[in-house]
């Protein structure tokens, strides 16, 4: 009876994942001595080495043996796609495999579980405590409130389709090692908070939310792998980390959030990725060994003492698009050149303080020139001018050009040039328009190698060809003047109105058609005919007079429904110029 249970409950596992509700695991102890409140721990009162529940069979020693050559395998892969993200590319990322061998394991020590949330289980095997199932872990107001709080265990393994690991959930735990499933997508606050022993960690490629506080004070955590998805980092996420080296950030995260990395004495080297907008306040205040950071063009905001006291970081070149940067948000770091460009709106005084004799480069941007120059014993050099002149040179499609003189306003200095962006493009409003008796003629965009429209105004002429009124084909000349050289010719086309088809007459295999007839700007009619409504395989008939007003289509298929469109055009300089095709209409020919 008891095997035959055993059978039940394993079906039901391996499919769905879930236990009846309100039935526990431990009604069902497989352990022939067992107690009532068997735990499957090797230490428990139970515990007597021999039966099948204490004694892992040969066939799940064979499991863990397939699954370790499968994490080879899989090791293998990694280190041939994916190697070091130096240049901050993404690594190759992969589903984790709820495999046989794994399942089998579950399943040997049914008798053991407990509940951990909804359809969640867990259960303790030689150190290593094992949760799987699906969806989310129930919520603990404290680790001390979870139902492993008293366990000794090392290793964490979450398998399955877990969604998702619950505030607290390991909080001052001792373990040592966590392998966690791709399919959780948030780590909840203070999840593994003070696990002092825990050495690294990878999140998985469906991780999107990283609590605040998550790995707070983990202090012997050494290699962090962040992925591909990440979208959310809570606060202190990994403050006081000083064993933390390396940490590579996704492009979709956007914001690195206040004290994200403080005090991660170890953490050496940082690659910002496209995409992030925000560095908030402290973010890596106190990273001491910390020498190397770029500083992507996206970045718009750095936060109050950012990176406050990182003392081996030697140069700051910021992004573009920079916009503000906090108090000290640089200070007493090792810091000794620094770049500033024109993006920059909101700057403190204090961003270097401390960093003595720092050279600062200010890019074309006076405010900062200003705000830094003779503060703190800064040496600021207008590295760009914020207005320069020379003589004039002007602008074509391949070179940039420069207008003429002008002074800074930054450093006052008679400045020499500014440069004039080279053109990059011209585009037609239309190219094609439809005989309406009336002159038209095509507008004009031009924009240059900036993206930015260059105004007609003092810029460009534009000169027609004659007419612009008749079908035709037509020209139009720009001529570029003032800031710029070059002239380029395009074309564009007036085509006749549409001839359109006003009625259908089936016949013995026959069809007659009528059409609305365009006698003004036309020569002729094509009519275009076929069995598909595609008009694949159609056959065509010309019309060489525009005032016939009907023909008749002869030698069809009786009875087969048939497809027509007609359009008129005219012959200009020996070349036809099409109308657009009329909608088509259709009919069955008659037997």
């Amino acid at each position: 009876m008891r095997k035959l249970l055993a059978i039940i409950l394993a079906v039901i596992m391996a499919t769905v994942f879930t236990l009846p509700a309100g039935l526990s695991a431990h009604a069902y102890n497989a352990c022939e001595c067992g107690c009532d409140d068997c735990t499957g721990d090797d230490d428990c009162e139970c515990y007597c080495g021999e039966c099948d529940y204490c004694d892992p069979s040969e066939e799940e020693e064979e499991n863990e043996e397939d699954e370790e050559d499968e994490e080879d395998e899989e090791n293998d892969e990694e280190e041939e796609s994916g190697k070091s993200d130096e240049e901050g590319k993404d690594p190759s990322e992969s589903d984790t495999k709820y495999t046989e061998a794994e399942k089998s394991q579950d399943l040997a020590n049914i008798f053991a579980y407990q509940y951990c949330g909804d359809s969640m289980f867990w259960y303790l095997r030689s150190n290593t405590l094992y949760i799987f199932g699906r969806d989310r872990m129930y919520e603990y107001e404290s680790y001390s409130k979870t139902p492993w709080a008293n366990k000794s265990f090392d290793e964490v393994v979450i398998r399955g389709n877990v969604r998702s690991v619950s505030a607290n959930a390991f909080r001052g735990s001792q373990i040592v090692s966590v392998k966690l499933t791709s399919t959780i997508e948030k780590i909840g606050d203070y999840a593994f908070a003070e696990c002092k022993k825990l050495k690294s960690a990878a999140l998985g490629k469906g991780m999107n939310e990283l609590g605040s506080y998550a790995f707070y004070n983990c202090t012997s955590l050494k290699t962090v792998t962040i992925n591909n998805n990440l979208k959310l980092m809570g606060v202190s996420a990994f403050e006081n980390c000083t064993s933390l080296e390396a940490v590579r950030f996704p492009s979709t995260l956007h914001v690195i959030e206040s004290r994200a990395f403080k005090g991660c004495t170890s953490l050496k080297k940082i690659t910002l990725r496209t995409g992030l907008i925000t560095v908030k306040d402290e973010a890596f205040c106190n990273c001491s060994s910390l020498s190397a950071v770029n500083f992507t063009d996206t970045i718009t905001d750095i936060g109050i003492k950012a990176f406050y006291s990182c003392s081996r970081l030697k140069r700051a070149k910021l992004g573009d698009n920079l916009n503000t940067v906090g108090a000290q948000a640089f200070a007493y770091s090792g810091v000794e050149s620094a770049e500033i460009r024109q993006g920059v709106k909101k700057l403190d005084a204090t961003v270097f303080s401390g960093c003595y004799g720092v050279e600062i480069n200010v890019y074309q941007n006076a405010y900062a020139y200003k705000m830094l120059y003779g503060k703190y014993g800064l040496n600021v050099v207008c590295a760009k001018h914020e207005c320069e002149s020379v003589t004039a040179v002007r602008a074509s499609f391949s070179n940039d050009g420069v207008t003429g003189g002008s002074k800074c306003k930054a450093c006052g200095a008679t400045l020499t040039s500014k440069t004039v962006a080279r053109l990059h493009s011209v585009t037609l409003s239309k190219t094609t328009f439809t005989y309406n008796g009336k002159t038209q003629i095509p507008k004009i965009t031009v924009k240059d190698a900036n993206s930015k429209t260059v105004s007609q105004k003092n810029n460009y002429k534009l000169t027609p060809s004659a007419g612009c009124c008749n079908v035709g084909t037509y020209s139009i000349k720009i001529d570029f003047i003032g800031s710029y050289t070059g002239s380029k010719t395009y074309t564009f086309t007036i085509i006749p109105k549409a001839a359109s088809i006003s009625k259908l007459t089936p016949q013995s295999k026959a069809v007659k058609i009528d059409l609305n007839k365009q006698t003004t700007q036309t020569t002729g009619y094509e009519i275009q005919y076929a069995t598909a409504s595609s008009f694949s395989s159609a056959k065509t008939v010309t019309i060489s007079k525009n005032t016939t007003a009907s023909y008749t289509l002869k030698k069809l298929t009786a009875k087969k429904k048939y497809y027509f469109r007609a359009r008129s055009y005219k012959t200009v300089n020996g070349k036809k110029i099409y109308s657009a095709w009329s909608k088509t209409k259709s009919t069955t020919t008659k037997k």
